[in-house]
């Protein structure tokens, strides 16, 4: 490495290793996808936008991940480095891009974590509810309701779950990617299949009255009860623009491209990213539309009242687990969220620990966060700050609820639309990147261009269809802090790149070493 290189970047070497395998690239898109937020927000997207039914909005969903996944795949091979959508935004756009993209992730992803740990203990305290109905276990529906009540006491025990499963996350973040690898292959395939064996349960046995009432045999939360509280018209016919109006929500939990933060590890990567970015698109886009139209076709027009009723916390696990009753397969897939929140964690951790090194290597945010631990080659000083921002969003999660949901989906789809800029522009503005994945065309078009064109224009679709709440909501206040201190950073560090003569745009002209 020459003089002028080392002055560039902090180290000759990212000091990261090759050990990410064929198993763990196709696992893990799939097996995080169907995480915390899936099993929170997708039950519920067709009561919270009403004529947006579950199918159609996925499967435009799919139609979407179908061209980012080929757009992201030759971003990754173009430029195969740890860090995230870090480096494509900065090299492929322009600096200040790359570090406002650099600074979402490492804030967003704890937020979206610390959320997540929030929002699987309420729907696994739904699933405790079902189970204490059907085993006539007055413990089990105290706690489950427990969890769910807004009483101090409720909010208290719901926190404390919460952080538990943030804690435990926290530990096998200290992984390897080798060992990493290994832990998300099996709990994935766990995961996987709990929620395939929920599918396959409401696909058999459509919910009725009698299996219903053979649950929950008190009044007012037998199933003529339910469907009276509710007028369930609004939501029966299927609206186009309320699915419109979704899509933000909906592509904002559909993400094929998880490799990306680890695309420098991984072992083979003209084999293993194509097989993660392309299997993660089908895995996604077939478990997605089958779970959800094994919900929508086991629960009708129920699904709508039972939700507003609130008898039984959503989610697809709980409601399989109504019609198997009290037995072992329930509980297997009542226990979906905690198993989906586990093996969250540790993926979401890589999101904040290699955008940070990578960031650090640039000399754009502390060179701290780019040291590499000796013995699990992880960057291991940035996972602090990560747990940090997790507990504060356990707590904040009580008071904001949803809307950190529809908040932190709001800024990874606005990001995507970056991806697809990067899509479209890489071949004319960096050349010599795009040259490296291949090359790729169609009738003398860049394919990454042609993908990045479609994507974009849904996920802009997405955006500007997007409406707030009323009165400044979590979501918009997020989304302008977020990249006004991520502007407020490449300020700051622009200026000391200045007062050491070095050339920012001669950083983001050329690869880091890897």
């Amino acid at each position: 490495m020459s003089d002028e290189e080392e002055l560039l970047f902090v180290r000759e070497s990212s000091g990261l290793v090759k050990e990410v395998g064929s198993a763990f690239a196709l696992i893990l898109p799939i097996a995080l996808t169907l995480g915390p937020y899936f099993h929170y927000v997708a039950p519920q997207i067709s009561t919270w936008f009403p004529g947006a039914h579950l199918t159609p909005t996925f499967a435009v969903g799919t139609f979407a991940i179908l061209f980012e996944g080929v757009g992201t795949m030759i971003l990754m091979l173009s430029m195969p480095r740890s860090g995230a959508s870090y480096h494509f935004a900065g090299r492929g756009l322009s600096p200040i891009f790359g570090v406002m993209e650099g600074w979402r992730s490492v804030i967003a992803n704890p937020v979206f974590r610390g959320s997540s740990s929030f929002f699987a203990t309420k729907v696994f305290a739904g699933g405790v509810v079902v189970m204490g109905n059907a085993a006539d276990n007055t413990a089990l529906m105290n706690f489950g309701g427990l969890l769910l009540s807004d009483t101090f006491e409720g909010q208290l025990w719901l926190v404390i779950v919460a952080l538990v499963l943030t804690f435990v996350g926290f530990i096998f973040s200290y992984l390897s990617v080798k060992h990493l690898g290994y832990f998300f292959v099996i709990l994935g395939i766990v995961n996987i299949a709990a929620l395939i064996v929920s599918d396959i349960v409401m696909l058999m046995n459509p919910m009725t009255e009698t299996i219903w009432n053979s649950v929950f045999d008190a009044t007012e939360n037998q199933y003529d009860a339910i469907m009276a509280g509710i007028d369930t018209a609004p939501f029966e016919t299927l609206d186009w623009g309320a699915v419109g109006a979704a899509l933000v929500t909906a592509i904002g939990i559909m993400w094929p491209y998880l490799i990306m933060p680890v695309a420098g590890e991984v072992s083979q990567p003209s084999k293993n990213i194509p097989l993660s970015t392309v299997g993660g698109v089908i895995g996604i886009g077939a478990t997605f539309l089958l779970s959800t139209f094994a919900l929508e076709y086991c629960m009708g027009n129920f699904l709508y009242a039972e939700i507003a009723s609130g008898v039984v916390f959503p989610g697809f696990g709980n409601f399989a687990a109504v019609i198997l009753g009290n037995s072992p397969l329930a509980w297997f897939v009542v226990l979906s969220p905690l198993y989906a929140s586990i093996l969250d964690s540790p993926s979401n951790a890589l999101w904040v620990t290699r955008p940070f090194h990578a960031m650090a290597m640039d000399r754009l945010c502390p060179e701290a966060f780019a040291k590499v631990h000796p013995k699990y080659h992880v960057p291991h000083i940035s996972l602090y700050f990560w747990l940090i921002i997790q507990i504060v969003m356990v707590v904040m999660s009580l008071f904001f609820d949803i809307y950190v949901a529809i908040g932190v989906a709001f800024t990874y789809v606005f990001i995507r639309w970056q991806f697809a800029l990067v899509e479209v522009s890489l071949p004319y503005y960096r050349p010599h990147l795009w040259e490296r994945s291949g090359a790729w065309e169609i009738a003398g078009f860049p394919i990454v261009s042609i993908a990045g064109l479609v994507s974009g224009a849904i996920f802009f679709y997405a955006v500007v269809s997007f409406v707030p709440s009323s009165g400044v909501a979590f979501e918009t206040l997020f989304t302008v802090g977020l990249y006004t201190f991520a502007q407020l950073m490449y300020i700051y560090y622009g200026r000391q790149l200045k007062a050491d003569g070095i050339d920012m745009a001669a950083i983001f002209g050329q690869l880091p070493p890897e």
